[in-house]
């Protein structure tokens, strides 16, 4: 599920114009049950 919230969240940045302006990090395993992602913007 984590590979699926970064596409989102890229998906999204794209739609915006945005791509350039944000680093997407996982904090944790993309397979674990939770995950989480760090999103910085420039």
């Amino acid at each position: 599920m984590g590979a699926l919230a970064v596409g989102i969240i890229k998906g999204i940045a794209t739609y915006y114009n945005e791509q350039d302006k944000i680093e997407i990090k996982s904090m944790s395993d993309p397979e674990d049950e939770r995950v989480q992602i760090r999103v910085e913007f420039k």
